[in-house]
C-alpha cells in the first residue's frame, strides 16, 4: 500500500504520516509512505509512480491546491482515492469540498482539525476495500 501525503507543514506531514503508519501495526498491512510539501511535488510523484491512496491538504502555500490537484488527477485517469484535509475559508468554499467529494469517487473531505482517529479510520475504509484477505 502505498500512500501519498501532501502538505506544506513538515510538523504536519510527520504527524499524519506516524498517524496512517499506526494502520501497519493496527491491521498488519504493509504502508509505504511518501511525503512531499506542495501539490505540484505530489503529481510529479504521481507521474513518476503509482500511490493507492492520496492524503492531501488544500492549502499548500501554491497556485494548485489539493481541490485543483483532485481535478488533475480525475482528468489524467489515475485511479486512486484521496482524502482532502482543509478547513473552509477564500481558497476552498464548503461547497467546493463537498463537490469534490461527491462529484469523484472515492474522495473524501475532512475539515481541519482532523484527529487521528478519523484521519486512520477513514484511510483504512479505502485500504481494507483494496486489500486482499490473508
Amino acid at each position: 500500500m502505498r500512500i501519498l501525503l501532501i502538505d506544506d507543514d513538515a510538523g504536519v506531514r510527520r504527524a499524519y504520516a506516524r498517524m496512517l503508519q499506526m494502520l501497519e501495526r493496527e491491521h498488519r498491512v504493509a504502508i509505504e509512505i511518501v511525503t512531499v510539501a506542495t501539490c505540484e511535488l505530489g503529481m510529479e510523484q504521481l507521474r513518476a509512480a503509482p500511490f493507492d491512496l492520496i492524503v492531501t491538504d488544500n492549502d499548500t502555500g501554491t497556485p494548485l491546491l489539493g481541490i485543483d490537484l483532485i481535478r488533475q488527477v480525475r482528468t489524467l485517469g489515475i485511479p486512486t482515492a484521496i482524502i482532502l484535509i482543509a478547513t473552509e475559508g477564500p481558497r476552498l468554499t464548503l461547497q467546493q469540498g463537498h463537490e469534490a467529494a461527491r462529484n469523484n469517487s472515492w474522495v473524501v473531505w475532512l475539515p481541519k482539525p482532523v484527529n487521528s482517529e478519523v484521519l486512520r479510520d477513514t484511510a483504512w475504509r479505502y485500504i481494507a476495500a483494496i486489500t486482499p484477505a490473508p
